[in-house]
């Protein structure tokens, strides 16, 4: 066997396909459900008390440790190594067609490829999810073009609409849901020794070896503090050597990749959370750092609406460590100022990411494509 389907993963009951007002399927990539679980999750949901019933179809290399909770379908499709794209996308269509499923929708842009190939052998509309300014170039790739594209951000949103791959009536921004805690959780215990994360896929070395940089410099001026580098990746060993050569063996641990509600509740005991570097993304874990009630320093963002230097977040130069190693202190110092800080990051959260809105702004999308399917056209059109 080339390919083989498995439904041995299943979440829990969700409504019933025949008499829900809508069906529709999530396209899953390798790296949604560690980045998206946790707002996935609320977001299945919500849309289940919508009335819309959930399909899902992800590859082998999802964790779908996560879809056990939510009210979803799920197959699992294992790609052996002679994968025939054609032989395969039929098989997922017989698949979706059992489920009478009538419309598509890729998570993010890495599931776009397959979900744009499901869609014309299915002959439904889809829309994607999109989160990095470098998503344009993917969508322009797709054989059949997205009824609608939901960017995680207004930044998101302007970068799609002027590389001129879809159509700005086509583009709306959709922020992804985040649940804040009620307060904020830094330097609650003022008797306990600070505790600083950071979080990376550990492929830059220079920015994330900044961080630590900074780290030691805390601990040359005697700052009592416990350091945690959460991630792996191909730049960890050369940055667990900078470590050792830092003398940060005895105050920084570093941890293996977790899932996003894994990650949350480092981020809940944690006092401050510092993202090593800007991207062409939106800063997800910044986001559920701020959620989680820490502190978050970040570099200077113009993709994420929600780091707002001195209202929810403070920000730094990338790479510098003299720079980060100021802001800390500052943090560490000023403790007051710095749990207001976390504060105005859970109302900014609160008011503007709810994951109700979310619910509401993707069942009125899924409602609105549907109506207007016949407008559906392939990029050649």
């Amino acid at each position: 066997m080339n390919e083989t389907l498995d439904n041995s993963v299943s979440g829990r009951p969700g409504i019933n396909r025949y008499t829900a007002s809508m069906r529709a399927a999530w396209v899953v990539s390798g790296s949604t459900c560690l980045r998206l679980g946790r707002s996935l999750g609320s977001l299945a949901g919500g849309l289940a008390d919508e009335g819309i019933y959930l399909a899902a179809i992800c590859g082998d290399d999802a964790p779908v440790g996560a879809f056990s909770d939510w009210p979803i379908d799920v197959t699992r499709f294992f790609m052996r190594r002679w994968f025939r794209p054609g032989r395969a996308i039929a098989r997922l269509g017989e698949k979706l067609q059992e489920q009478g499923v009538q419309l598509l929708h890729a998570l993010d842009a890495e599931a776009g490829q397959t979900t744009s190939l499901l869609a014309s052998q299915l002959n439904c509309p889809h829309v994607v999810s999109s989160y990095s300014l470098d998503d344009g170039r993917a969508l322009g790739r797709m054989g059949v073009r997205p009824a609608m594209v939901l960017a995680a951000s207004q930044s998101v949103r302007l970068d799609l609409i002027n590389s001129h791959c879809i159509r700005p009536d086509r583009v709306t921004v959709a922020p992804p849901p985040a649940h804040p805690v009620a307060e904020a959780n830094c330097f609650r215990r003022p008797d306990r020794c600070a505790s600083i994360v950071t979080s990376d896929v550990f492929d830059d070395y220079g920015a994330v070896a900044a961080v630590l940089d900074a780290f030691a410099k805390l601990q040359y001026d005697k700052t009592e503090c416990l350091f945690f580098a959460v991630g792996n990746g191909p730049a960890e060993h050369a940055l667990r050597k900078h470590a050792e050569k830092l003398g940060l063996c005895g105050s920084l641990t570093f941890v293996d990749r977790l899932d996003s509600r894994q990650l949350a509740g480092v981020f809940e005991a944690a006092d401050i959370y510092i993202s090593p570097r800007g991207t062409s993304s939106v800063n997800l874990d910044a986001m559920l750092a701020m959620a989680s009630g820490a502190a978050v320093l970040a570099p200077e963002d113009h993709v994420s609406d929600f780091l707002i230097d001195g209202q929810t977040a403070s920000t730094f130069r990338s790479r510098d460590a003299k720079d980060i190693a100021e802001h800390l202190g500052d943090m560490l110092s000023n403790r007051e100022r710095t749990v207001s800080l976390a504060e105005g990051a859970l109302e900014y959260l609160a008011e503007n990411h709810r994951p109700w809105r979310a619910v509401q702004s993707v069942a009125e999308v899924y409602n609105g494509v549907l109506a207007g399917s016949e407008n559906h056209v392939p990029l050649s059109a």
